[in-house]
């Protein structure tokens, strides 16, 4: 981020802090936080996305990876081409690149968290895409993601944030 936009939102985060006297101390410090957060998110989507579709990759075999066999391939290539379509899709061509990487971000921690776990190594695809769809920690993420610019995501519309172009069909 330059230091231009860097003062901006530290501007912006002394100006907010400012305005919210008489909001209660909690919702104070929660904004706060949104703020900080946005002013210290790198802003580089496409490098997220890959992550993201790597780690989503890696999930999905690792029950072939814990038969002893070996998961096939993807190519680099084959990542930033679908993340440069993802991308520029409607549901991510509208959004700043910081909102962009944050969105991403919430989805790859998930996705570390499901490997970390084992869930990746005992689950169906069909069970990996359902959990990250009903679970509260990744919607709050990414609802707060947008509360950082005073926006907000519908019900309808938070689905299509959830980036799952890299699994194929079928379990």
């Amino acid at each position: 981020m330059k230091s231009s936009a860097k003062l901006f939102v530290l501007v912006l985060l002394l100006f907010s802090f400012a305005c919210t006297k008489n909001k209660p101390k909690a919702e104070e410090e929660y904004a706060s936080t949104l703020l900080l957060q946005l002013a210290t998110t790198p802003s580089n989507a496409l490098d997220t996305c890959i992550a993201l579709g790597k780690k989503q990759t890696e999930c999905l075999y690792a029950p072939l990876v814990a038969q002893g066999l070996t998961a096939p391939t993807v190519s680099d290539e084959t990542y930033t081409s679908d993340c440069r379509t993802e991308l520029s899709s409607s549901s991510f061509n509208t959004m700043s690149t910081i909102a962009q990487t944050c969105v991403l971000t919430c989805q790859d921690t998930d996705w570390k968290t499901k490997l970390a776990s084992g869930e990746c190594r005992t689950s169906t695809a069909t069970s990996l895409v359902i959990s990250s769809r009903t679970n509260t920690v990744v919607t709050k993420c990414i609802r707060s993601c947008f509360q950082t610019t005073n926006t907000s995501v519908s019900e309808a519309d938070l689905p299509k944030l959830l980036i799952f172009n890299f699994i194929q069909n079928g379990d």
